[in-house]
């Protein structure tokens, strides 16, 4: 029976070989991003500092062939950092930018840093966001996990969506929230979409005004005289 093939961006088993008293060789067969399977070799002084070289050329070798950024060895805050690169270079308002960081930086991270994207379940996502005092503090995190995973799932990295659920109504503010179904959206907050509302008003008022004639009012319209008959005659 056949060996399978090696995942694309994977290596085999490293082999190290003592070429004379001073120099190893570590040596692996890996697959390629173009599907064909190579062998890389790198050397040392010592068997462990060639499967060290070794593996940091593999390393340098699958981001030089486009390899992906994340992996489900990646952890929320490697995905919270590329997320904000991707956030910053938007065209979103500034405030809304520095709200997204802040949510990340204050509520994200302190309970899902070190979580892999392996381990982040729809249920250990669902129970940090109960754990968040602040009901509107737990909707903003669950917008920003949301769409973060939203960008891992381009590199194909989570394998569910674990942000799908919505945030249940547990209190009277949350029940208040409830008749207004469209504050569970994913839009940001009611003050980031203010804040994007004057960016855009600043805009408007920098734009050149048109200008529009006004009617004479003072000018009436011609009125026809009444008619009269004298006589049977129309005067």
């Amino acid at each position: 029976m056949p060996r399978p093939p090696l995942d694309i961006g994977t290596y085999g088993k490293i082999t190290r070989t003592q070429l004379d008293e001073t120099t190893w060789q570590a040596e692996t067969r890996y697959r390629d991003h173009d599907g064909t399977t190579r062998k890389v070799r790198a050397r040392g002084t010592t068997g462990a500092k060639a499967e060290a070289a070794l593996k940091k050329k593999l390393v340098d070798r699958n981001h030089q062939a486009g390899g992906d950024t994340l992996t489900l060895d990646s952890t929320i805050g490697d995905l919270c950092a590329l997320w904000l690169q991707d956030v910053d270079a938007s065209g979103r308002a500034q405030a809304t930018k520095d709200y997204y960081r802040r949510i990340v930086d204050r509520t994200i991270l302190p309970g899902l840093n070190e979580v892999r994207l392996r381990e982040a379940t729809t249920g250990r996502i669902d129970r940090f966001l109960r754990a968040i005092p602040k009901p509107s503090t737990a909707r903003d995190a669950r917008v920003a996990l949301k769409q973060a995973f939203a960008l891992a799932a381009r590199y194909d990295a989570p394998p569910v969506q674990p942000c799908h659920r919505r945030i249940p109504a547990t209190s009277k503010p949350e029940e208040a929230e409830s008749a207004h179904p469209r504050r569970h959206s994913d839009a940001p907050a009611p003050h980031l979409a203010m804040a994007e509302r004057a960016a855009r008003r600043t805009q408007t008022r920098l734009r050149p005004r048109r200008v529009y004639r006004r009617h004479d009012r003072n000018r009436r319209p011609h009125r026809r005289s009444p008619r009269t008959e004298v006589g049977g005659h129309r005067l």
